[in-house]
């Protein structure tokens, strides 16, 4: 008596095998050390493989760190650079032209705002007033895609 598999069946079970090798080979993450020294100039290295010399050196597993290499090598410049751009934002928010041009850019958002009302308005007064069978579709159509710019840009 042997063992029997329906063939829908074989071909599930193959897809879910290759399938399942996939997410075990591509879960694996590749680890290697990093070696960190600095040399007698006083620049620091970093390296896959441990420093020829007898220098002092350590080993690091952050290799995932999100942060370019130039960032990773010189974060408290990083820092630095970073608190710059905040108070620079901070201080360009507060100028009058910003200000204007803020003011500027709410004006127009209200003004296309109750542009989209006017024409959605127009369309419902359309379709109240009644229509052939094509023209009704269009005007649906158009109320429907002016009440979704609407409540993107507006709401």
């Amino acid at each position: 008596m042997g063992f029997y598999l329906k063939p829908e069946c074989t071909v599930k079970i193959i897809v879910f095998i290759i399938a399942s090798c996939g997410f075990l080979l591509y879960g694996t993450q590749a680890s290697a050390e990093v070696y960190e020294w600095v040399d007698e100039q006083g620049q620091r290295h970093f390296s896959d493989q441990k420093p020829s010399t007898q220098d002092e050196y350590q080993v690091r597993n952050d290799i995932d760190d999100a942060r370019s290499p130039s960032q990773a090598a010189a974060p408290e410049k990083y820092a630095q650079s970073q608190r710059k751009k905040k108070r620079s934002k901070k201080a360009r928010s507060n100028t009058r032209r910003h200000r204007q041009r803020q003011a500027k850019a709410r004006q127009q958002k209200q003004q296309r705002c109750e542009k989209y009302l006017a024409q959605m308005r127009k369309v419902q007064t359309q379709l109240r007033r009644g229509y052939r069978e094509p023209q009704g579709n269009r005007l649906r159509q158009r109320r429907y895609e002016l009440s979704k710019r609407y409540q993107k840009e507006c709401r």
